[in-house]
């Protein structure tokens, strides 16, 4: 018996070995993913409805701050429930009559 024969079918050995450990790694993971059941939204009276409770609770609370005092400005407030806010971005602006005011009450001084 040669040795030159006996290193090819060790080298196909340890491929099909290892074939069969990725293809097992495979199965395993692919029956252990989550899989979601989706179906359409149909409107109409609900059959088995249960009465409950949702909390929703914010993933962290970040205050706004400003260097001036003000009431907000309704018709400016650009920022709904969920809405992402860059840097930067104006989300809302103060009613300016206050400082006005102020000015105003400065000048004639």
């Amino acid at each position: 018996m040669s040795t030159t024969s006996a290193k090819p079918r060790l080298g196909l050995k340890l491929l099909a070995a290892l074939v069969v450990v990725a293809a097992g790694v495979y199965a395993v993971i692919a029956l252990l993913r989550p899989v979601a059941i989706v179906e359409p939204v149909v409107t109409g009276e609900a059959l088995d409805a249960k009465p409950g409770n949702v909390t929703v609770v914010e993933e962290y609370s970040e205050q706004l701050t400003s260097e001036l005092a003000g009431r907000v400005m309704d018709k400016d407030f650009k920022l709904a429930p969920g809405e992402v806010v860059k840097k930067g971005e104006v989300v809302a602006q103060l009613d300016p009559t206050d400082q006005l005011l102020t000015i105003e009450g400065q000048d004639q001084f």
